[in-house]
């Protein structure tokens, strides 16, 4: 077998570990393989007593203390090994605009589309390799958000803390910005994840005013449009009519999350390309009431978004940009 050849096997290896619902099979296999190790001596015990203490008193972090991150963790080569295995790419259309506007105050990174996994978020902010956002910006720490049901599994709350994630919650998002992180969300939320993946994304955004109400009222200085192309790309997902529709909204209301059906659980190699688009000030708004100048900056932002897609659509191949609602 030739180096290349291995090298690719590796990287696959590792996209399917990392890139798919597989994960929370192995953040379960690690309490399974030590019970049954330590099963019958007293060691079980402290284990247990010293991982439930630590539970109980991290148990807040992400939601009401800006979460934590570990830097030698998001450094690892197996994350490297991933974005091979997919030749993922970040493109910064003002680099120098986005540290600048950092350098002032927080900035909140909204991404586009949502996707089956996130893996623009994942790869752009969550994993510090090579191609990542930490190396065109190294001064700055930022959080990832997501659904609050994360920070309640044991072994995978510690693995996505790691990687800088809090929950996505108006609380913890303060906490974080208090603190001097800047955001990292998905506007589209959950239910973005059930509407493509063809060429012709559709994103929930119209009434996503959120993001822009939280800037605002939090001394945020810039929200940057993110567009990862070829998020949609990297699974294929059925749509199974009123079935699908009906475990979602049971899922959505219970968990805050949705479950798209897959007809592989090994994403597809599609070269997915995260375009950081140039910052939309919020120094720039004219209206003087709150509620004025969340529209105001709200339509500065989709216009900013529909800028950065159109600029590199035909690059990828995409159609026309759909906002669902």
């Amino acid at each position: 077998m030739t180096s290349s050849s291995m090298v690719a096997r590796l990287t696959e290896k590792a996209a399917t570990i990392l890139l798919m619902p597989g994960v929370w099979t192995m953040c379960a296999a690690i309490p399974l393989c030590a019970y049954k190790s330590l099963k019958g001596t007293p060691y079980l015990g402290y284990l247990a007593a010293a991982y439930g203490t630590w539970y109980v008193w991290d148990l807040r972090s992400p939601f009401t203390k800006g979460g934590w991150a570990v830097q030698w963790v998001r450094r690892l080569t197996w994350y490297r090994l991933v974005a091979d295995y997919h030749n993922f790419q970040v493109k910064i259309e003002d680099k120098k605009g986005v540290a600048d506007a950092a350098k002032k105050a927080p900035v909140i990174f909204a991404c586009h589309p949502h996707g089956v996994m996130c893996a623009g978020p994942f790869h752009t902010f969550g994993f510090d390799h090579c191609r990542g956002a930490q190396k065109e910006f190294p001064d700055v720490s930022w959080r990832v958000m997501t659904i609050k049901a994360t920070f309640f599994a044991p072994i995978w709350r510690e693995w996505t803390e790691t990687l800088g994630f809090i929950d996505a919650s108006r609380s913890s998002a303060k906490a974080a910005l208090k603190r001097g992180h800047s955001l990292v969300l998905v506007p589209g939320g959950a239910a973005e994840a059930l509407l493509g993946g063809d060429l012709q994304p559709a994103l929930i955004l119209n009434k996503r005013k959120g993001f822009c109400k939280l800037a605002i009222q939090n001394d945020v200085s810039a929200i940057v449009p993110c567009f990862t192309f070829g998020e949609n790309e990297l699974f294929d997902v059925l749509d199974l009519g009123a079935l699908t529709k009906g475990i979602n909204k049971f899922t959505k209301a219970v968990a805050g999350m949705t479950v798209p059906f897959m007809t592989s659980m090994v994403p597809k190699r599609k070269d997915p390309t995260t375009v950081m688009g140039k910052p939309v000030l919020l120094s720039k708004l004219k209206e003087a009431t709150v509620e004025g100048q969340i529209e105001e900056l709200h339509a500065m932002y989709v216009k900013g978004l529909q800028e950065v897609y159109d600029k590199h659509r035909k690059e990828f191949g995409y159609g026309e940009l759909r906002i669902a609602e």
